[in-house]
């Protein structure tokens, strides 16, 4: 991967560049939509031609079992039916807000997290608590939020899902402290 700079303003240092990747040219800056679970919503993509890059998140796809789907499918670029270059995040913001909730959450001092999600077709009002989420040195251990399942993420993880899926762009595992932590 590489990033060629081809302006750069005195102003603001903003620039304007090119990323070439092992799956194409990425112009930048671009617009990235967002295709969290390996798909757009509402937007056929013949829709986009001039896009240059889509984002996936691997703690979506992990939570709903796509990963090896997937990579089954001969990796996300062909699971979309897309040549478009392919961004995918590590996973950690949803995975470390599940811990410490939202800032909403941490300035109003709230005891859990007040998220609720299908846990079963007999509990449909599975209430995730900051408890459900454990993070060591190793990674960091939480529940599903569609069925409760226990779930292991650690950077080691991260990093092979997306290659599994042949991501043109690989995110490591970011840790997310909460907000009012200062430094």
């Amino acid at each position: 991967m590489a990033l060629r700079t081809l302006a750069r303003s005195h102003v603001s240092h903003a620039r304007l560049g090119v990323l070439t990747t092992k799956d194409g040219v990425v112009e930048t800056p671009s617009f990235v939509a967002v295709a969290t679970q390996a798909a757009l919503k509402a937007v056929d993509l013949r829709q986009v031609p001039d896009l240059d890059c889509l984002f996936v998140n691997i703690y979506h796809l992990l939570v709903a079992g796509s990963v090896d789907v997937i990579s089954d499918a001969g990796g996300v670029r062909s699971f979309m039916g897309t040549e478009k270059v392919i961004m995918s995040d590590s996973g950690g913001f949803q995975v470390f807000s599940l811990k410490h909730g939202t800032v909403h959450d941490e300035l109003r001092l709230s005891p859990s997290l007040k998220m609720s999600a299908p846990r079963s077709r007999k509990n449909n009002n599975r209430i995730l608590r900051p408890s459900d989420v454990k993070v060591t040195e190793e990674g960091v251990t939480f529940r599903s939020y569609r069925d409760g399942t226990r779930l292991f993420l650690s950077p080691e993880a991260s990093v092979s899902a997306q290659k599994s899926i042949s991501s043109s762009i690989i995110m490591p595992l970011d840790e997310l402290p909460p907000y009012h932590t200062s430094s």
